[in-house]
């Protein structure tokens, strides 16, 4: 999963992770990365995390935290 409030930014890494074969879910909040976790089953949770830090209203912080107190799903954080 890639998070990342810049367009650009996400679409950079989510293909640049897709050119090595990684399945990718972008969002561009903390709010809509949150609802994928929390909703995601199966093969569909992500393995990995990438997070911008610096977002307005919720940062990458925030949401590390957040993912962390799901304590559901083991996830790496990057």
């Amino acid at each position: 999963m890639v998070v990342d409030d810049e367009p650009d930014t996400v679409d950079l890494v989510a293909a640049m992770l897709e050119q090595r074969g990684a399945k990718v879910v972008a969002r561009s909040t903390s709010a809509d990365a949150l609802e994928v976790l929390r909703t995601a089953t199966g093969d569909s949770i992500p393995d990995l995390l990438i997070s911008d830090i610096g977002m307005p209203e919720e940062d990458g912080f925030d949401l590390i935290k957040q993912v962390r107190a799901l304590g559901t799903h083991p996830v790496y954080l990057f």
